[in-house]
């Protein structure tokens, strides 16, 4: 399969390393190419205005330097590639010395020059996630840089969004890649077909009792196991069918 396909785990395993592993075992055997992680600080989620109930979610959830390196070493040992958004400069370095082939800035740094000017400096494969593309061709045409369509473009960021509000077709205006925040396949398997050759799903962890013990953040927004499957295996029907983009490698 051409298509990158990332999943993101984000923040939605239960606060241990071991369980991270695990939803790295889970996201290859679903199909995904790659496995993605948030690297946030403590003084970032004090900082900013969430209940204490987000709060202390996310403060089990903070990586250390040493968590960052194993989880990296971790996907080249099962070959899936491991990375993460970094909310920050210092997030950066701690990535890159652990050895990360590819840079993730999230949408609300995606015109914050000193995150996105520093990633680009690097050697590596930097994913930004945006609504609309930089008027800075430089940036936008840089040949490192995917620029993954983000919607909503709502002010209101409201997630799930409504499928109206998706408004796939942007991918068109010169997006090379699609951030789904929507809880069905359908739209990441028609990115494809738009033009996307790097889809980001988040994956939502299931036990076989479908009992976690916690309920994961992002749950609203993010594929079952099975559902990324299913993505996948529509994705691979479209490249099959000629609809995908003809680019041998993104890179």
């Amino acid at each position: 399969m051409k298509t990158i396909v990332v999943a993101e785990i984000g923040c939605n395993y239960n606060g241990t390393i071991e369980h991270w592993k695990s939803m790295a075992d889970t996201a290859k055997h679903s199909g995904a190419s790659m496995c993605k992680g948030q690297l946030f600080s403590k003084e970032f989620v004090e900082n900013n205005d969430y209940d204490d109930e987000t709060k202390n979610y996310l403060l089990q959830r903070v990586l250390t330097t040493e968590n960052v390196k194993e989880l990296v070493d971790y996907g080249k040992r099962i070959k899936t590639q491991v990375f993460f958004s970094v909310f920050g400069p210092k997030e950066l370095k701690i990535a890159l010395d652990a050895g990360v082939e590819t840079i993730k800035i999230r949408e609300p740094d995606s015109y914050n020059d000193e995150i996105v000017l520093l990633a680009m400096a690097t050697d590596k494969k930097v994913f930004i996630s945006a609504t609309r593309l930089p008027d800075d061709p430089q940036k936008a045409f840089h040949p490192r840089v995917t620029w993954m369509y983000c919607p909503p473009d709502d002010i209101k960021r409201r997630y799930p969004p409504e499928l109206a509000e998706l408004n796939l077709p942007m991918i068109q205006s010169g997006f090379t890649g699609y951030s789904n925040h929507y809880p069905d396949p359908l739209p990441c398997i028609l990115a494809v077909a738009l033009g996307a050759r790097v889809i980001e799903a988040h994956l939502y962890p299931e036990t076989p009792t479908g009992t976690l013990g916690y309920l994961p953040i992002d749950n609203k927004v993010s594929l079952r196991p099975s559902q990324f499957e299913e993505m996948v295996e529509g994705i691979k029907m479209v490249e099959v069918l000629g609809l995908a983009p003809k680019d041998e490698k993104l890179f």
